[in-house]
Order: structure tokens, then C-alpha cells, then sequence
């Protein structure tokens, strides 16, 4: 009985490892290496929601806030359900 749940598991991780390869997930933060790339969502239908600076606060949990704390800026765009935050 050990022996089919250890295979059982093995045959799971094996299988989510090949879906997940399959199939791969957008990435939430993305590098932006330009303004080109920037273009490139805005003309597939993506708008700004937000862009963070040094000192802007990105989060509050509780008492504690959160700072956004690179040079570089942040950009946060959205579209339909999803949101993406470009890097620069």
C-alpha cells in the first residue's frame, strides 16, 4: 500500500512538472528593458493603473507600510482580470 502512494505522488509531480511546462503561467513582473516594451502592452489593450517611485508606499499591512524602495520605476498595468508590473 506504501508503494502506491509513493508511486501515486511520484506519477502527480511528474505530471504537474510536464503541465506546468506545457503550459506556462504570464509572469506577474516582467523586465522592461524599454519604452518599446512598454508600447508593446499598451497596444495590446493594457492600461496603467499605477506606477511607483522611490517613497511611494505599495502597501499598508496592519500598522506597518510598505515603501517602494528601487531607483528604477515600477509601472502596475491591467487588463480584463489580470495586472503586470513592468520594471524598468
Amino acid at each position: 500500500m506504501k508503494k502506491f502512494f509513493l508511486y501515486l505522488i511520484v506519477f502527480i509531480s511528474f505530471f504537474l512538472i510536464i503541465i506546468s511546462k506545457i503550459f506556462p503561467e504570464d509572469p506577474f513582473w516582467v523586465d522592461c528593458s524599454n519604452e518599446k516594451d512598454l508600447y508593446k502592452y499598451i497596444s495590446d489593450g493594457w492600461k496603467i493603473e499605477k506606477v511607483h517611485k522611490k517613497g511611494d508606499i505599495v502597501g499598508i499591512v496592519g500598522d506597518i507600510k510598505y515603501y517602494y524602495n528601487s531607483n528604477d520605476p515600477q509601472i502596475i498595468l491591467f487588463k480584463d482580470n489580470k495586472i503586470k508590473g513592468l520594471n524598468f
